[in-house]
């Protein structure tokens, strides 16, 4: 298993989603703003992504 020890995470404010790239591909976290509150609303995983 390969360990990071630093990832950058990137508003695309367009799509309204945070990504990040990992080795299997990009990794995506879709988000809803309602009034002063932020909910994540669909993670998005590289198809052979190991989550341990």
């Amino acid at each position: 298993m390969e360990t990071i020890d630093s990832i950058e995470i990137k508003n695309n404010a367009f799509a309204r989603q945070f990504e990040t790239t990992i080795p299997e591909g990009l990794i995506t976290i879709e988000y809803s703003l309602q009034e002063r509150k932020i909910f994540l609303t669909k993670i998005n995983t590289p198809e052979h992504f190991d989550n341990d």
